[in-house]
């Protein structure tokens, strides 16, 4: 499948964001608790490494939540979902959100990858002490791996707040690792060109079966399927089917 046959897909939109020079959509320095962006088609010429969305934690915030808990850090989640996003021209990741970027409720989106350099990168990004970041029910298109996770100490997730990879449909660009990380990782679907997909170092039905409670249940991978089968799952998730 060609990245130009899946960029024939047309469908109406609310609103379309494009930017020449760095990322196209950025959030930092926030000082609110909640943000989402939906129905958009963003895509970026960067310059960068960045994606056509950069998110950043910098700024510590205190806010009172729903619940009357005065004085909270704890933020509820930003949300992106069902937007088609084409990660075009120097960009690392659809989104990417870097440096601490946490509680983002990532799903129903079209993200396709234009490679770098001949070199393709993964679907969710977190680093520096992100965490609590959910990617699911998206179609990830061209991209090297589903998850990449900068979990070793000091950056290690503490228990409640990992990263989740679930209930997508990844289409690599060729065989190999499929995530890297300890993410909470479940009932995904993985295309690449022979359907040799690898978790944790071990073939994926491998390492599933070592705990099959624990190491990936339901995640199956698969040779590339038919073109239209692609196309079609984009059509539904974006609300043309």
């Amino acid at each position: 499948m060609s990245q130009e046959r899946v960029c024939v897909c047309y469908f109406y939109i609310r609103r379309f964001w494009f930017h020449e020079h760095s990322y196209t959509f950025t959030l930092s320095h926030i000082h609110t608790h909640t943000h989402s962006l939906s129905l958009s088609l963003l895509l970026s010429l960067s310059l960068s490494l960045s994606g056509p969305f950069n998110s950043w934690d910098r700024v510590v915030y205190v806010y009172d939540d729903d619940d009357g808990n005065n004085g909270t850090v704890i933020k509820k989640n930003d949300t992106i979902s069902f937007n088609w996003i084409l990660a075009n021209y120097h960009s690392s990741e659809a989104v990417d959100n870097d440096d601490g970027s946490c509680f983002y409720d990532t799903h129903d989106n079209v993200f396709i990858h234009e490679m770098l350099d001949g070199r393709a990168f993964g679907s969710l990004k977190s680093d520096f002490g992100g965490h609590s970041n959910y990617h699911h029910n998206n179609l990830d298109l061209f991209f090297a791996d589903g998850f990449s996770l900068q979990d070793e100490k000091p950056h290690a997730q503490l228990p409640g707040f990992e990263d989740g990879y679930y209930e997508n449909y990844l289409y690599m660009t060729t065989d190999g690792e499929y995530g890297f990380g300890n993410a909470t990782v479940y009932s995904n679907t993985i295309w690449s060109p022979t359907g040799n997909v690898t978790e944790g170092g071990k073939p994926l039905a491998e390492f599933q079966k070592e705990d099959p409670k624990h190491n990936d249940p339901c995640t199956v991978a698969s040779a590339y399927p038919d073109d239209k089968v692609v196309l079609d799952l984009a059509r539904k998730i974006l609300g043309m089917a």
